[in-house]
C-alpha cells in the first residue's frame, strides 16, 4: 500500500481533525477502499446487547490518476 500522491498524508490530517473534535470515528484504508470505523449501537437482530465496533466500507475508491 504505497502512498498514492500524498493521500496518506491527507488521511493522517483527517484522522487528527477527527481526534481533535473528539469524534469516535476513524477512517481506515484497506488496499484501495476507505472504511469508517466506530463503536455503534447494535444492529437490530444482531444478537449483540452492547455497542459493537463496526467497520463500514465507503463508496470511495483510491485510484491513481495520471
Amino acid at each position: 500500500m504505497g502512498n498514492i500522491d500524498g493521500f496518506d498524508d491527507l488521511l493522517k490530517a483527517a484522522q487528527k481533525r477527527l481526534k481533535t473534535a473528539k469524534t469516535r470515528v476513524t477512517i481506515r484504508r484497506k488496499r484501495d477502499v476507505l472504511y469508517l470505523r466506530a463503536t455503534l449501537p447494535p444492529k437490530p437482530g444482531s444478537g449483540h446487547v452492547r455497542p459493537h465496533r463496526y467497520e463500514l466500507p465507503t463508496s470511495c475508491l483510491l485510484v491513481k490518476m495520471g
